[in-house]
């Protein structure tokens, strides 16, 4: 006994360390990596010296003499004082700089992180020269994504306190047309919060391929100035590029380097945005405050009247799943009961199984049908398994039968997802819409399930479950077997049409590429029914392409498509 008590010790004591340390990294994460005005004044004292020579010609023993006027030579100049002139085609070598190519191709080949990290400090020790460099090299990182954001860190730590180097990266974002040399000096912009290139990036963000990297960046200056025009260009962002839309899911956790204040431009944006796809952005970015968005939601939940905005909030604080949150929403519950509905789904974000009783409470007292529904899907995250039984009568009244085969579903009952399946597919019109609205909510195992029996279906019943497949943002990879099983059974034109949907609307999706594209193409040659053959090639043509190898000059550029 008292061993297990010293093990049960041990392990809180760790997880007491372990929250500690986390808690430690969010607050690290909060502040600024350095005292901005101790390396403001180092950058005001080395413009003070360029301002009182001539202009420079920065990294000319990398270039060559300076030839005043010749097109390859960019005139740059600081916010802070001085200008320079700069070769941005990174085409010669000094002799001097040499032994350092080793050193570049040991942090793009090597996977021993001790020694990558010795071939960084060899650069490092160069200075501002191994700038130029770098640039040169950056062709050794092409497809090597992790590589590349060690070589910002590299040109992070050379240009910190460094002028020149800044006015290089300036330079780059000013006038290069090199993707990689762009992408490199974006993310190295973001690193040092050079905050003077915010308008070229905020420009250059334009270009589809260059967004992800320019948000980051944008979010790394801590300005929050800038988040009217980033959701604007967030607004741009094409639905259909889903490794895109994945990318900036995950950098919208760091909107929490910004003011709290922007919660609100965030909580607005979501409101007027009309596609799902792009909505976890806003969400993911409001979110990321944690403890600093709850009151904010909480005032918008207590003033609001439109249902809609009353709901997103709502949601919006269930889905930080603190303790905190809990008791707040147990609290507007008996606050503002004319918003019960709204409220209750914001318990269902909240995940917390202590609510069951109260949901079920509220179920079988409460006669209007929103709360009913609002109380099944909540007991869909927030029940158990003991819950089964109480719920299962209400897949009797058709009014809530979905919402309530839904919860059933998502609390393991093993009949329920066939009954799902069943008026999904064989309801009533009404029904069916219903059910399909429901499917994005389910788990990606009762996905691959619909997949699965859909092989053997009637074409009229697959269409069904295909065009359900298409309303979650995720499908797992193991869908696209029973795709292929359903293609080889030569289906009818919409059948294998809706297919070919999925494959294409997942097709640049970094983890949930469901059958390789060729798939398609394979079928735009093959196919016999010009209307099919037709609508293939229309959803190829808005399929996004993304740019390949990119060579080390700004004037050589190659382009790869993701095909």
């Amino acid at each position: 006994m008292f061993n297990i008590l010293e093990v049960l010790q041990e392990k809180n004591r760790k997880r007491a360390q372990e929250l500690e340390r986390l808690a430690e990294e969010v607050t690290s994460l909060r502040q600024p990596k350095y005292d901005e005005q101790q390396i403001e004044e180092i950058l005001t004292k080395q413009a003070q010296q360029l301002s009182e020579g001539e202009d420079i010609d920065l990294f000319s023993d990398i270039s060559g003499p300076e030839v005043v006027g010749e097109e390859r030579k960019k005139r740059v100049t600081s916010n802070r004082g001085g200008v320079m002139y700069i070769d941005l085609s990174f085409s010669s070598l000094p002799s001097k700089l040499q032994p350092l190519l080793k050193e570049i191709e040991i942090i793009a080949k090597s996977d021993d992180e001790r020694v990558v990290q010795k071939a960084m400090k060899q650069i490092e020790q160069a200075g501002v020269d191994a700038v130029g460099l770098i640039f040169r090299e950056v062709r050794m990182f092409y497809r090597k994504p992790a590589k590349r954001a060690l070589l910002a860190e590299l040109l992070s730590r050379l240009t910190l306190l460094n002028l020149k180097g800044r006015i290089m990266i300036k330079g780059v974002l000013e006038h290069a047309t090199n993707r990689q040399h762009l992408e490199l000096a974006i993310r190295t912009a973001g690193l040092i919060q050079e905050r003077e290139v915010i308008p070229l990036i905020l420009k250059l963000a334009e270009d589809p391929e260059l967004f992800p990297y320019c948000f980051e960046a944008l979010l790394e200056m801590r300005d929050s100035s800038i988040i009217q025009p980033l959701i604007q260009l967030i607004q741009r962002v094409d639905p259909a590029r889903t490794e895109t839309i994945e990318k900036s899911i995950q950098i919208a956790r760091r909107f929490s380097l910004l003011k709290p204040a922007v919660i609100y431009d965030l909580f607005e944006a979501l409101i007027a945005c009309n596609l799902r796809q792009i909505r976890p952005i806003y969400t993911t970015g409001i979110r990321s405050f944690k403890h600093e968005a709850i009151p904010i939601l909480m005032e918008i939940i207590r003033k609001e009247t439109d249902p809609y905005r009353i709901r997103r909030a709502c949601q919006l604080l269930g889905g930080i799943r603190k303790p905190i949150v809990a008791q707040k929403l147990n609290e507007a519950l008996g606050q503002f009961p004319e918003k019960k509905a709204a409220i209750i789904e914001g318990i269902a974000h909240t995940r917390d199984q202590s609510f069951a009783p109260l949901l079920l409470a509220h179920l079988q007292g409460d006669k209007n049908k929103k709360i009913k529904e609002a109380c099944l899907k909540a007991l869909a995250s927030c029940g158990t398994k003991d819950q089964i039984p109480q719920i299962r009568p209400y897949v009797k009244d058709d009014s809530i039968r979905a919402e309530a085969l839904y919860a059933l579903v998502s609390l393991g009952d093993r009949q329920a997802m066939d009954e799902f399946l069943h008026f999904l597919v064989r309801g009533s019109a009404q029904e069916q819409h219903a059910f399909s609205g429901l499917v994005s909510l389910l788990n990606e195992k009762y996905h691959l399930y619909m997949a699965e029996k859909m092989v053997n279906m009637e074409d009229r019943e697959a269409l069904m479950v295909l065009a359900a497949l298409q309303k979650p943002n995720r499908l797992t990879p193991k869908i696209g077997v029973y795709l292929q099983k359903k293609l080889d059974q030569q289906p009818s034109a919409p059948v294998r049409l809706e297919i070919y949907r999925l494959i294409i609307k997942f097709a640049n999706s970094t983890s949930n590429k469901l059958l390789p594209l060729s798939v398609v193409y394979e079928a735009k040659n093959r196919e016999t029914d010009i209307a099919v053959k037709r609508e293939i090639e229309q959803l190829l043509d808005r399929l996004p392409k993304r740019f390949g190898g990119v060579g080390t000059s700004e004037h050589h550029m190659e382009t790869d498509d993701i095909f």
